[in-house]
């Protein structure tokens, strides 16, 4: 049987450490390995070191404050053609919580001032005026069969999605900017603002990922998907609290 690695590229954990979603990276690892296929960790620190875009699979980018956006956006502003070249060629983007304003195209601080993202996404931004802080379950048709995913949303930005595709339909929670969608997918550019770490919540969502990269393979990858009864189970009993909550707390605390 063929194998191949999935080579994944963690871009500034030290920088993109907001609410320690590093735990994203291990599910990676551990999902990989489950699905027959092996794992190679990268991770990039330093913003002067060389990113080889043909020799990774996935580019992963955890939550960042707003003023590291802003930052790193000027110091990789000269690299944008090389990010978008790379998805253009098939490869995974993937991108959660407040990270997006380093990718979309604009942001607009609560001061007034704006700054520019690399417009990987015509999405932009509006920095909240308070932190929304809550659990978030929402419905994902975008890789085949519908998935359900659980995690958790710590909002410091409103996301407008200006026409691209959402990534998944809101069932409970604040989604982009309380409405009823969640995250952006564009090809292979995904976003999403979940928590939790939001691929060890809910493994399902790496292995469609995952699987999706060994499918595309020239040399067709076999490839197995795991059994995740036992996260499944776990998600369930987050839904029961969640009902509960609405009925008991939510109705007299929900946004407006």
């Amino acid at each position: 049987m063929k194998q191949r690695n999935i080579r994944f590229t963690y871009l500034f954990p030290d920088s993109f450490n907001l609410h320690g979603d590093r735990g994203n990276a291990m599910a990676f690892e551990r999902v990989t390995q489950r699905m027959n296929a092996s794992f190679e960790y990268r991770k990039i620190d330093s913003f002067e070191d060389e990113l080889n875009f043909d020799d990774t699979d996935i580019l992963f980018v955890s939550p960042g404050e707003l003023r590291t956006c802003e930052g790193i956006a000027k110091l990789l502003m000269p690299k944008r053609e090389q990010f978008v070249r790379y998805l253009e060629r098939g490869g995974t983007m993937i991108v959660v919580g407040t990270s997006i304003a380093l990718f979309a195209k604009e942001t607009v601080r609560m001061d007034g001032s704006r700054f520019e993202g690399l417009h990987l996404v015509d999405a932009s931004c509006t920095e909240r005026k308070i932190t929304y802080s809550n659990d978030e379950v929402y419905i994902c048709e975008r890789f085949g069969e519908p998935m359900q995913i659980v995690g958790g949303q710590i909002q410091m930005i409103d996301i407008s999605r200006n026409g691209e595709e959402a990534l998944g339909t809101v069932s409970y929670g604040y989604g982009n900017c309380h409405a009823e969608h969640e995250g952006i997918v564009k090809d292979r550019f995904i976003f999403t603002n979940t928590l939790g770490p939001v691929f060890i919540k809910n493994p399902w969502f790496a292995a469609e990922i995952i699987g999706n990269i060994l499918s595309q393979n020239e040399n067709n990858i076999e490839y197995r998907m795991p059994d995740f009864s036992l996260e499944h189970k776990s998600n369930e009993q987050i839904i029961e609290f969640i009902n509960i909550k609405k009925e008991k707390y939510d109705k007299t605390r929900l946004e407006k």
